[in-house]
């Protein structure tokens, strides 16, 4: 039986993006050490691994002393990270993506909290503050309905809003940090299952979950991150880096 809670945090150097990202320096350390250093010390985590396809990142994550597991290439997050749980065999997995930096212990500790048992699957969000644009494409932006489970996330701008009808009205928006937790079998079912055309467009892991209706709960998260998604985020998270 299955009973160990595992972080795992997906790299690879060909990031589309911004390639060799991983390996981009905060304050002296690379940022797969730095979110790996985010990581630890989380309760009810009694592993963290970095899944990679790539011996570079290996061989710096052994340097640095941290646990890797080896993985064939794949184009999205969540397949590596389902490949990488078959290996390791654990009962639930926090998925930690590599270019979130800016990761806490008590992240992965509210974000497992949104699991029913250790089923299920959840992710935080963040409401967007005032300096953030929610027209960046980068930014995944989700709308939640009344019980806390996301309707559908998208690189545009959701909700909509209609000033011609609603006078000046700006609704709150939300963006998905990208700190998930899933039962094993939620990440296998989430595997199993064939992209469909909006995930395919949107370039959204999570957007299968909601097309073939499986529940996604949203748990609200009070952390400012910044994910480095290109390497313009490099001066504001290096801005927003702790002082101590």
């Amino acid at each position: 039986m299955r009973r160990d809670t595992f972080a795992i945090i997906p790299v690879r150097l060909a990031s589309t993006r911004f390639p060799r990202k991983a390996l981009a320096d905060i304050h002296g350390k690379p940022t797969v050490q730095r979110v790996y250093e985010g990581c630890m010390h989380a309760e009810g985590i009694d592993g963290i691994y970095v899944a990679t396809p790539d011996e570079e990142v290996a061989r710096i994550v052994e340097a640095f002393g941290g646990q890797y597991v080896m993985t064939g290439e794949h184009n999205t997050v969540l397949g590596r990270c389902a490949e990488a749980s078959r290996i390791l065999h654990p009962r639930t997995v926090v998925v930690v993506q590599g270019d979130e930096p800016l990761v806490n212990p008590h992240m992965l500790e509210l974000v497992l909290g949104g699991l029913m048992y250790g089923v299920g699957a959840a992710t935080l969000v963040q409401k967007l503050g005032k300096d953030e644009d929610p027209i960046d494409c980068n930014m995944v932006k989700v709308v939640l309905n009344t019980d806390g489970y996301i309707v559908y996330a998208s690189r545009a701008i959701i909700p909509g809003s209609t000033p011609e009808k609603h006078g000046a009205f700006t609704p709150d928006y939300y963006k998905q940090s990208c700190i998930m937790a899933f039962g094993w079998e939620s990440l296998q079912m989430w595997d199993n299952w064939s992209m469909l055309a909006e995930e395919r467009a949107e370039g959204i892991d999570i957007v299968r979950f909601m097309k073939y209706g499986y529940p996604l709960r949203a748990i609200q998260s009070p952390y400012n991150t910044q994910a480095l998604d290109v390497e313009a985020d490099l001066e504001r998270i290096r801005r927003l880096w702790p002082s101590t």
